[in-house]
């Protein structure tokens, strides 16, 4: 067996390798990268196996934080796109953007960094992303797209490794 590298399957998810060291040692509770892409719905059901939920954007200072992890994990997110999922949405209700574990809406004047236009996918595009390749901002792109993604996890994954060869 290989240490460096451990093949899992997660509750009828695609099967990922990832470095040890990442699963059993994660740095520390809170915003966890998950490094391969899924759609919107798929990130919400991993986080909550992992008893979690999805990161939401509240803050630029969090913002700034989950951007530079983002960045420094890129290579081992692998998707086509530069970007990753922020946790809002408006498919509950069309045009009022919700945080997707609490269903609170954006506060007026509150931390909601949209490029310019945006958003302005109408019923198309209802998950908020942050682009990474430019200057951060958001924009409303189509949930079932694949993006990486953050869970926020209160206290770090247990995982007991059985049957080693």
């Amino acid at each position: 067996m290989n240490w460096d590298t451990v093949k899992l399957q997660l509750w009828n998810m695609t099967d990922s390798e990832m470095p040890i060291e990442s699963i059993c040692y994660p740095i520390s509770p809170g915003d966890v990268l998950i490094p391969s892409p899924r759609n919107f719905d798929s990130l919400i059901d991993l986080c909550q196996k992992f008893h979690g939920e999805v990161s939401v954007v509240t803050s630029s200072e969090q913002h700034s934080k989950l951007t530079s992890t983002y960045k420094d994990s890129a290579a081992s997110c692998t998707n086509p796109y530069d970007g990753y999922w922020v946790g809002w949405w408006d498919r509950p209700s069309e045009g009022r953007f919700v945080d997707v574990n609490s269903m609170s809406p954006l506060a007026p004047g509150g931390y909601q960094p949209w490029f310019l236009g945006e958003p302005n996918g109408r019923e198309q595009e209802n998950c908020a992303i942050s682009w990474t390749e430019t200057i951060s901002n958001w924009n409303d792109a189509r949930c079932d797209l694949e993006y990486c993604g953050f869970c926020h996890l209160e206290h770090a994954p247990v995982f007991i490794l059985r049957g080693t060869p």
